[in-house]
Formats: C-alpha cells, structure tokens, sequence
C-alpha cells in the first residue's frame, strides 16, 4: 500500500530510510518505503527513468506539483531559481526495462537501462565507467576494453535515451545576460530536499507538543495537520 508523505509517519519513515541510504540508492529507498514498490531489491533493479518517475510522483502528491530548484547562469554567474512543473513526469508511462538493439562495428549488441543496483556497484571501482556500461549489456558481447570509442559512443547515446525521466531537462534564458541553458532535472534530489527539510520541522513540532501536554509521538501524529498547527498556536501564545 503506498503511502503519503503528507502523512507525518511516512515522512519521518522515509527520512530515517533515506537518511541512511547511499546516495545511489535513495531513489529507490524512498519509492520502497512509501510502498510505489513491494520490496528494496525490485526497487534496485527498477531503470533511473522509473524511480525519476516514482519519485515526481511522491513529490506531487506530498509537496505539489511545482519545484524550484537554484542554478548559476555559466557565463554571467546570475542565481537563477527555475521553477519545474513535475506533473508531466508524474503522470508519464511507466518506463520500460526491456533491452534495445545498438549497432556497432562488430554486430549489433542489446542494452538495458541503468539502474540503482548499477550506480551501487560502479561506485565501488575506480573504472565505474565500464562497469557501468558493461552490467548494461545484455547476453552475447564483447568486452567493453575492446569496443571502438565510435561503438562506446552509440551505447552511452542509447543509455542516455532509455534513462527517460532521470535525464529529463527545462531550457530556458538568463534573464540577466540572455544566454541559453539546458537544466538537469533531478526529481531525487528534489524529493529528497522536501524530505529533509519537512521532517525536522515535524520532529521539531512533535517535541513541542510533547513537552506542552506530555503527548507521545504516535499521538502527535495521529492528528490532521490542521488540529496539529492549531494546537501549536496555542502553546506559542
């Protein structure tokens, strides 16, 4: 059963969860947690695209649709904040697994997208790159050392297609100097900012609710938002 993040337990599960989780791997994390996926190892082993997608929907549904992110402007160093519409991404079509045929100058080869499990393990070598790019080919194929850069090209441009949501961008202008940038969307580290951020604000609030009535945890987070922030209310005055 999934779970909101409007709601004060999932919040505070999904921020000890993904509190502790490596980075590669808290995309996943949090779609496990809040129950978009049934268990951690199908989580792992879902593509990029699919946890992006999970993830903008966690964040529609808990935080709204629209997300602001900071960039610097390349030429003139202007801060920039870009507000990203993460609706279509929410509502997009599951991103398939399915391997795609890329040719190469030794015969055509199948690739599968990347996915978290692939992150993890690439991390722990100096050569991520081609192991990376090897756990992505599928059944019979040559050694990556082995492949021509031309060939290394066309897998990465492929690699680059399935990622879907995960590599999804906004273009827009500097409006100080006018020059144009293309803005990497990452609904993950989006999400996980709102977590971050969202749940120390309600741990703050639990303890100042606990303390004023000698209420529990549990007791705290079983009210509405609303009766919660009134309760507050009073104990500021």
């Amino acid at each position: 059963m999934s779970r909101d993040l409007t709601d004060g337990r999932a919040l505070l599960d999904a921020w000890e969860a993904g509190a502790v989780a490596p980075s590669a791997a808290r995309g996943a994390t949090l779609a496990h947690h809040c129950g978009l996926v049934p268990d951690a190892d199908t989580a792992l082993d879902l593509p990029l695209g699919e946890i992006a997608r999970l993830a903008a929907r966690l964040y529609t549904a808990g935080f709204g649709s629209a997300a602001t992110c900071v960039v610097s402007c390349p030429d003139c160093a202007e801060r920039l904040e870009v507000r990203i519409d993460l609706d279509p991404l929410a509502d997009a079509e599951p991103e398939s697994a399915a391997p795609r045929p890329v040719p190469t100058s030794g015969g055509e080869v199948l690739v599968r997208p990347v996915t978290s499990r692939d992150l993890l393990a690439a991390a722990t070598t100096e050569a991520n790159a081609a192991l990376l790019l090897a756990s992505c080919l599928v059944g019979d194929h040559p050694a990556v050392d082995r492949l021509q850069p031309d060939d290394v090209a066309a897998i990465d441009t492929k690699l680059e297609e399935l990622a879907g949501a995960a590599a999804a961008t906004v273009q827009m202008r500097c409006p100080q100097c006018g020059t144009a940038m293309r803005i990497g969307v990452d609904v993950v580290a989006l999400l996980w900012d709102q977590v971050r951020s969202n749940a120390p604000r309600l741990l703050a609030e639990i303890v100042t609710l606990a303390t004023a009535y000698g209420w529990s945890e549990q007791s705290v987070l079983a009210m509405s938002a609303t009766r919660r922030q009134a309760y507050l209310a009073l104990v500021r005055r």
